[in-house]
């Protein structure tokens, strides 16, 4: 199963909770599909940009709140959540703002922060749905938490349907075709449709590298290529694959 799984977490406060929780997550996924730690930023690259494009690629984010992920302060005494380009609060506020799934995990008896309490971009995390894990209960609360990541993977394997020709939106005054992301994708969208996967992929490819934050174009682009892969190592044989849905 493709798709990715991003873990958001506070260091000071739940880094083992979140190592124990990324073990055990990858004996139900490729444990490269789990991202949790940006250490790899190179020199003089512009950090904001790097979070946004990786949290762009995922498709669920794991926000792991313990205790103190509120109150949690800096080195001069400010509280992390209040600062704009604090890691946790970009990772989450992106996730949030690309309508990627988000699943807040408590953690000790942690509670939902209050809208109040959250600056503007984290507002909408006070509306999802939270998943409660405790040391008693660890393994059937994770056990429900993949069920859950399974079935949104599922869901983002499918092709995002594209509206008729006639009712997609025209891209913005001076845009053209080479320059316009929203054209490849629909283009791909019909190579696809049609079969011709080779094109949808180098049409999807186009879309990304025009904006790499194009998350649709990323979930698109999946489904030609595992059809290809299905085709080529099992020629002659039928492409359908059943696929069943765990229920939590």
């Amino acid at each position: 199963m493709s798709g990715q799984i991003y873990i958001s977490y506070r260091r000071e406060e739940s880094r083992w909770s979140a190592r124990s929780l990324h073990y055990r997550l990858s004996r139900d996924f490729d444990s490269r599909q789990i991202f949790m730690d940006i250490d790899n930023i190179t020199l003089g690259a512009d950090f904001v940009q790097v979070i946004e494009a990786m949290v762009a690629k995922c498709d669920v984010l794991i926000a792991v709140i313990g205790n103190n992920w509120l109150t949690t302060k800096d080195d001069y005494g400010d509280r992390r959540l209040d600062n704009p380009q604090d890691f946790v609060r970009m990772e989450i506020a992106t996730a949030l703002k690309r309508e990627i799934r988000v699943i807040p995990i408590l953690l000790d008896g942690a509670r939902m922060p209050r809208p109040v309490d959250l600056p503007d971009d984290l507002k909408p995390l006070v509306r999802r749905n939270a998943l409660r894990i405790t040391d008693t209960s660890f393994e059937g609360d994770c056990q429900r938490l993949a069920g859950t990541i399974r079935r949104v993977l599922e869901n983002a394997a499918m092709p995002t349907p594209t509206p008729a020709p006639s009712s997609t939106p025209a891209p913005a005054p001076g845009a053209t075709a080479s320059s316009n992301p929203v054209f490849y994708k629909t283009r791909g969208w019909e190579f696809h449709q049609g079969k011709d996967y080779d094109k949808a992929i180098s049409d999807y490819a186009e879309a990304i590298r025009l904006d790499p934050t194009y998350a649709v174009a990323y979930n698109n682009r999946r489904r030609p290529i595992s059809t290809k892969r299905n085709t080529s190592v099992t020629p002659g044989r039928s492409n359908r694959r059943t696929t069943s849905v765990e229920q939590i």
